[in-house]
Parts: C-alpha cells; structure tokens; sequence
C-alpha cells in the first residue's frame, strides 16, 4: 500500500507541474495533478501486482497438482490469473499468511491460464478461488476475494 500511496503522490506531482508548464496541454494543473496520480497509481498496482510471492510454491508448466495435494501436510490451493484484480489482491494476503502458517501449511498458487486442465478437473468456475486440503481431502472453498481473518479463521479451523 505505501508504494501505491507513493507512486500516485509522484504522479501528482508530476501531473501538477506539467499544468503549470505545459499550457498546449490545457488542463488547470488541479485537473493535470489528478491524472497524474491516478497513471501513477494504476503502474504501481500492476508493478505490485506482477511481483512472485516469497513464502507461495507457483505451479510449474507440466507439474501435477495431485502429488502436492496428497502429501501428510495441509495444503491451500489458489487459483488465480495475473489479469485478475481481485487475485492481484489477494496475492499478498495470501503470500503474508503462507509465511506464519509455513510450518505446518504448504501454500500452492495455480495460474488458470498456465494450468487450464487442473483448474477444469478442479471445477474451478471464478478466481481467485482457494481450495484447503488435508491428508488430500478438500475440506474448504472459499471463493472471491475476502478479508484476512476469513483465510486465517479457516486454517484455523482447518489444524
């Protein structure tokens, strides 16, 4: 979130002194400071939102899913796709949770796009949506986007 807030104060800024300097734009600097965060804002979102999670094990081209799931270990599934703003969202979320449950949590990210036969045999029908195993039994879905005291009650729940 500080990169977001910083990105379009810069753009702000930017956008302002270009209303101030540029008249052939004809945009009040006001209205010119806007624009500018709001451009500001959205790189930063998708810079943000391209970033690999730390503490999330990504799927690989050619890996089965079902292997992973079996293990002794609970294990949260995510299906996303890197067009998606809600899974952008969550992402962090769930990168942040995979590093206080990684003891006894694998945390697993699907991309739809990549992995269109998992998420198919999956029935995956929206994104993101996160799949909680244990000993290879799914035990929860949780669809969409919520907060982090919803993923965190339910593996709470889950151990």
């Amino acid at each position: 979130m500080p990169v977001l807030i910083a990105a379009s104060v810069l753009g702000a800024l930017i956008g302002f002194i270009a209303g101030l300097k540029v008249r052939k734009l004809r945009l009040a600097p006001v209205n010119a400071a806007f624009i500018g965060a709001v451009i500001g804002g959205f790189i930063a979102w998708h810079e943000v939102g391209q970033r690999t999670p730390e503490n999330i094990y990504m799927l690989q081209r050619g890996e089965a899913l079902s292997g992973i799931v079996q293990s002794n270990r609970a294990v949260v599934v995510d299906y996303y796709a890197d067009w998606c703003p809600p899974c952008r969202s969550l992402k962090p979320v769930l990168d942040d949770l995979a590093g206080v449950w990684s003891e006894r949590v694998l945390f697993v990210g699907v991309n739809v796009d990549h992995h269109p036969a998992e998420a198919q045999a999956a029935e995956v029908q929206s994104i993101p949506d996160v799949r909680l195993f244990l000993n290879g039994k799914l035990l929860r879905k949780i669809s969409g986007f919520n907060t982090r005291s919803v993923y965190d009650t339910a593996l709470k729940d889950l151990l």
